[in-house]
C-alpha cells in the first residue's frame, strides 16, 4: 500500500470570503508564496510614530496571567 503524504496550506485573507487552499509540497510554490508576502511587506510601508516598547507592553498585558 503506498501513502501520499503532503502538506498543505490554508491561506486566509480579509479580502477573500473563503481561505485559499495550496498543496504545499512543491518548492518553487513555497519560494513564490515567500516572495509575494516579502514583497506585500515593503510595498505597505512603514508606520512613522512607532513605539517598539509601548507596542510591546500592550502586547504583554494582553497576554499577562
Amino acid at each position: 500500500m503506498n501513502i501520499i503524504r503532503r502538506n498543505i496550506s490554508i491561506l486566509s485573507d480579509d479580502n477573500l470570503e473563503e481561505p485559499v487552499f495550496t498543496d504545499a509540497s512543491s518548492e518553487e510554490q513555497k519560494k513564490k508564496f515567500l516572495t509575494d508576502a516579502l514583497i506585500e511587506g515593503e510595498k505597505s510601508g512603514f508606520v512613522k510614530d512607532f513605539d517598539p516598547k509601548a507596542h510591546l507592553e500592550k502586547l504583554n498585558s494582553s497576554f499577562s496571567i
